[in-house]
Order: C-alpha cells, then structure tokens, then sequence
C-alpha cells in the first residue's frame, strides 16, 4: 500500500501556500500612498481598487473553482493556484500601467480563492475523525500571517527601495511553494482518492446537499456578517485613530496590528475548545456577540487605554472564520467539502467586497460613532442565525 502524506505536513503545507496568497493581497494596502503618486493615479479611488478587485472575483469564482478542484484535482489546481501567484506580480511589476497592474492583481486573486478552496477541503479530509477545528482554525491564520508580514515588511522595503520589490518579494515566496507543491505532493489526490470525482455523473454544479441546505445558508450569512464588520473595521479603523484619536499614523498602524498578533493564538484555542466541546455554534455565538460589544465600546473608549480595545477586537474576530469552515464541512459531509468550502469562500468575499463599501458609507453619512454602532445589529443577526442552526 502507498503511504499516506502526514496530516501535520499537509496541515503546514497548506497554510504556507495559502500565506503566499495573503501575502499577495495584503501587500497594496501599507503602500498605497507610495504606488498612487509613482502610477499617476487620480486619488484613493484608483489605489482602493487596486485592493478590492483581488477579492470582486472569489464572489463569481468561489464555486466555479471548487466544481474544477473537484474535477481535476487538488495537486493540478494548486499548481495552477501557486503559479498564478508567480505570474501576476511580475506581469505588474513589468508594466506601469494601471489597467495591467488591476489585471495582475485579478490573476493573483484567482490563485488565492483556488487555494483557500483546496486547503480547507485537505484538512477537513485529513482530520474529520479527530480535531478538525483545531487543525482547520490553525489552516485560517494564513490571512493574520499575510497580514502581519506585510503590514511589517512592504513599508519598510518600498521606503527602501521601490514598491516593485514588495510585488517581487510576494512572487519568490509564492515561487517556493510552487516547488514544494510540485514535488513533495504528489500523492496529494492519493491520499484524498475517497473524495475526488470518480466519474462524470458524480460531478454536479450545484449539489443540492450544498446549494440547499439551509443550515448552510444560515452559516455563510453569518460569515459574511462577520467579515462586513470586522473587514470593514480593520480597513477604517488606523484612520479613525489619525482623525479621531490624533494618534500618529506610524502608531496607529501599529496598534491596529495588535489585533492580528493576539488572534492567532486566540484563533488556536478556540478549535482546541471547540473540539473539547463536540460544538462550534456555541464558540461562533460568544464570538459574534462579545464583537457586537466590542463595536458598541470602540467610539467612546478612552484613548490612553485603547490597545486594550484592540486586544479584544482580535480575540473576538479572529476565531470565527477557521469555526465556520470547520462547521461547514461538517454540514455536509467530508464528500461535499470542497463544495461546501466554495460556497463558504463565496459568502466570505462577498462579505470582503462589501465592507469597505458598507463602512465607508456609513461614515461619511452618520460618521464613525454611527458606523461602529451599526455593526452592533449586524454582528447580533449573525449570531441569531448560528444559534438557529
């Protein structure tokens, strides 16, 4: 018999690649004041664009992807995934145009959504008998890793340098795990051999075991309700702290990224307990509800003690996202993961894409005070539709 690739290393596998790809999308953000005079671009439109277009297409391609995942594979697409991240930042690092560089950044995106379907659908496989949340909360600290090396690194390299060299860095990242991928996981599909695609009539494009399970529905709403506020939170809030607080913005960056430092371990305990537990509704409850309280504090907490409202914003967020994964593969079964994780990835760039637009809205109507204190409902809906589930 083949031996079995080991859980642990698919596990690190997986989170690594899947960093490259939040590398990739985390890297515009701590330099967009450097790349919108050096492109000519017309303001923080342009530059914003540049951010959310990665994610504008995981909302039509989530599903898609998983249906070809399913169809060809989990090593081809991660071949294609990783690749894709090579590519792109060196097509926009080649060219100075502004229309090429959202092109660059929309084939980046492809490979991240491609990634963020396959490595969920690995580890729920791996670990379905024994500590899948640990082991599935631990997959999705690869978006706080992204977020934490590039907030740290790209300021300093583009100061440095240029910014081409952060679009270079996030491409010889990706082009390591390429390797890797290539040749120390080819018995990838072995492994999963269980769940591919056996024969043409078991492909579908909308299995009704996802597509209609409302259990599910009632997940991915509260997933897109968690990331409207906290995506929207993390985008608005070191500008809260310069125009609000008078916090310098060097300092308030800092502060912000507090939060993604505390929610990795936060995250961890958080599957370790929902395995103890044998539930992930409770933990996804006392998350959602103790992030409601936490907005509702955050416009009139006193701003000498302000990390310690950051600090709970991380503990609050951070564990939510590896909990809805984790219970979606459950919903449906290990058969349906990979789908179910699509549907998952759908809901959360959806929930991506429409929290800059939601936040930002509602500040420049009824200003910061106001924008906190609706999320308070928001994050309150969520966790009323967990509870139902």
């Amino acid at each position: 018999m083949e031996k079995r690739l080991p859980p642990v290393f698919l596990l690190l596998m997986m989170l690594m690649s899947m960093t490259a790809g939040a590398m990739a999308l985390n890297k515009v953000s701590p330099i967009i004041s450097i790349i919108i005079p050096e492109l000519n671009l017309s303001g923080s439109a342009q530059g914003g664009l540049l951010i959310s277009v990665f994610a504008v297409s995981g909302v039509f391609l989530a599903v898609p992807i998983g249906v070809i995942m399913q169809k060809f594979g989990c090593y081809k697409a991660g071949i294609f995934a990783l690749s894709a991240l090579v590519i792109g930042p060196f097509i926009g690092m080649l060219y100075m145009n502004f229309a090429v560089l959202l092109i660059s950044r929309v084939i980046e995106g492809v490979g991240l959504i491609i990634l963020t379907t396959i490595g969920p659908a690995v580890i729920a496989h791996e670990y379905k008998d024994r500590n899948l949340g640990a082991a599935m909360v631990i997959l999705m600290c690869f978006m706080i890793l992204g977020q934490i090396i590039m907030l740290n690194a790209a300021p300093r390299i583009a100061a440095f340098s240029s910014w081409k060299i952060v679009w270079m860095g996030t491409a010889a990242y990706a082009l390591i795990f390429l390797l890797l991928w290539i040749f120390m996981l080819k018995k990838l599909d072995w492994c999963m051999k269980d769940e591919m695609m056996d024969g043409e009539n078991r492909i579908q494009m909308f299995p009704k075991e996802v597509f209609l399970n409302w259990k599910l529905w009632c997940l991915g709403l509260t997933f897109m309700l968690a990331l409207i506020a906290q995506q929207g939170v993390v985008a608005f809030l070191p500008s809260y702290l310069t125009d609000v607080k008078g916090m310098p913005a060097s300092a308030a960056g800092s502060m912000v990224s507090a939060a993604a430092f505390v929610g990795i371990p936060t995250a961890i305990l958080s599957g370790i307990i929902s395995d103890r537990l044998g539930s992930r509704k409770r933990l996804i409850v006392i998350f959602m509800v103790m992030s409601s309280i936490v907005y509702a504090v955050m416009p009139i907490f006193p701003s000498s003690q302000y990390i310690l409202i950051i600090l709970l914003f991380g503990i609050s967020v951070y564990g939510i996202v590896g909990l809805c994964i984790s219970t979606a593969s459950e919903l449906v079964g290990s058969q349906n993961a990979g789908m179910a994780v699509a549907f998952m990835n759908m809901m959360q760039w959806g929930g991506i894409v429409m929290s800059s637009a939601v936040f930002g809205s509602l500040i420049d109507g009824i200003g910061y005070t106001g924008a906190f204190y609706c999320l308070v409902p928001i994050t309150i809906a969520g966790a009323l539709l967990t509870f139902i589930v």
